[in-house]
């Protein structure tokens, strides 16, 4: 049951990133209020756009970390990871 959750959670964080183009913490503060509209919408770190220069590519979600006060930040830290190592072959396809 777990790893469902955690798959929703992650994909609703890439679905955040994607449509707003910016990271789903920088969004945390607005969570309830959206989240009442569109409960696709998952608003707490962990979610990045893949952003190379002005060109957009979509968006990356992270989930599953060990909680750290439930902030996402561990998440966030492995979206980041991922995404530093998909940068350079972005840019080089350029």
């Amino acid at each position: 049951m777990a790893q469902s959750i955690v798959t929703h959670i992650a994909t609703g964080e890439m679905y955040v990133a994607a449509s707003f183009q910016t990271d789903t913490k920088c969004l945390m503060g607005v969570a309830f209020a959206w989240h009442r509209v569109n409960q696709r919408m998952v608003l707490i770190a962990g979610g990045l756009p893949i952003q190379v220069g002005s060109r957009f590519y979509g968006a990356i979600g992270f989930s599953g970390a060990p909680a750290e006060k439930c902030t996402g930040n561990l998440d966030e830290a492995c979206a980041s990871a991922g995404l530093s190592a998909i940068v350079e072959e972005l840019e080089c396809a350029e």
